[in-house]
């Protein structure tokens, strides 16, 4: 006597999140699936930037670390930058159907301090640094 195995289209169970970050922070697109036993594709694409403005392309592996854990499907940008800005879809098929989920990334860019020094050498500072400014006050009484 053999089990029956109901095999049904993937479902949603945890969408993508809009995510904003300041380059290069470490991405990680992440949602939940339900493939419910059956063997499933997991693509991910992208819209926006690299000149796919207006329609989604399928991503190359090669620039990006995809995984998928059971039901939890990943994409992973191991240092962000502003290019990587886009909205993301990963989308999940069987014989039975699809699940989709998209999110926006927003790369946002390192702010930064630039002077220049006594030798007119410009120096610039990244956030999270340290700066020490020695300041000099030549005083006159009135």
């Amino acid at each position: 006597m053999s089990a029956d195995v109901l095999i049904v289209a993937p479902r949603l169970i945890e969408e993508l999140m809009n995510t904003r970050v300041v380059a290069p922070e470490k991405v990680v697109l992440s949602c939940r699936i339900d493939i419910a036993g059956s063997t499933a594709q997991v693509q991910w694409y992208r819209k926006g930037g690299c000149g796919c403005r207006d329609t989604f392309k399928q991503i190359d592996d090669s620039m990006y670390d995809i995984s998928t854990v059971g039901d939890k499907m990943s994409l992973t940008i191991a240092m962000s930058q502003e290019s990587d800005s886009a909205t993301y879809r990963c989308e999940v098929l069987n014989d039975f159907g699809r699940a989709r989920t998209d999110c926006l990334l927003v790369v946002l860019r390192m702010s930064c301090l630039a002077f220049y020094n006594n030798n007119n050498n410009m120096i610039i500072v990244e956030v999270s640094s340290s700066i020490y400014i020695a300041l000099y006050v030549d005083a006159h009484y009135l």
